[in-house]
């Protein structure tokens, strides 16, 4: 077996594992060390990589307040990303070097789930719920959104810091007019949070999410690790 498919299959075990289960930040966490353990276990031979692609839905069209955790996620797989959106759906394509686009989904899978499970705890505060408008409470969960992703973003490359890989990426972006050959540069809009409960209640869950070695008395979680 290829090391390209070994991590490939560790990581459909790791989706079998947690697909039917809600995902905590803390799992998110160790999921995301899980897979960078994984991409330093196994070297990636040049012999055996081509250009891969995965994709994800996302609720946005690249300019949602999630949206910069899904790039971070990118850099850190050594993947670019893209956003594609018609009628129906919108999502994100990860692009890269074989098994790189594979993580990226995993990643993007346990962490969006980690968020939305995040922002249904926000709406039980006291702070959420003493807003009076729609508007407010969109605002809110959006500005909780953005500090949310801006903890875990910073964690995410922490844990990746020594797996990023230049030529890795370059290659990726270098396959992007021949896979989209229409693609347009994207350009995403500064975004201005302005509630500041809402913004600290998202960096305090994001800052407070348990990393693997916290989690199951440093053992490995039963819920995220993949049998041999």
């Amino acid at each position: 077996m290829t090391q390209a498919n070994n991590i490939r299959d560790k990581i459909a075990k790791l989706k079998q594992k947690t697909k039917a289960n809600g995902c905590s930040e803390a799992e998110a966490l160790a999921a995301a060390e899980k897979v960078a353990s994984l991409m330093r276990e196994h070297g990636i031979s040049e012999s055996e990589i081509g250009i891969d692609q995965k994709s994800a839905n996302i609720g946005t069209k690249g300019n949602g307040s999630a949206d910069r955790l899904w790039n971070v996620i990118a850099h850190c797989t050594n993947t670019v990303c893209i956003y594609h959106s018609d009628m129906d759906e919108s999502k994100v394509i990860y692009v890269g070097m074989d098994p790189y686009p594979d993580i990226a989904e995993y990643l993007h899978v346990v962490c969006a789930r980690a968020l939305k499970r995040g922002v249904r705890e926000f709406k039980k505060s006291r702070d959420y719920r003493r807003l009076r408008l729609l508007k407010s409470k969109r605002q809110a969960c959006r500005d909780y959104v953005w500090g949310f992703t801006f903890r875990l973003s910073n964690r995410l490359r922490s844990i990746f810091e020594d797996q990023a890989s230049k030529d890795a990426r370059g290659r990726a972006k270098a396959a992007l007019p021949h896979l989209f050959p229409s693609l347009s540069e994207f350009k995403r809009r500064p975004l201005e949070p302005t509630n500041q409960r809402a913004i600290a209640a998202g960096m305090a869950a994001g800052n407070t999410v348990s990393l693997s070695s916290a989690v199951n008395q440093g053992r490995p979680s039963p819920t995220l690790e993949a049998s041999s």
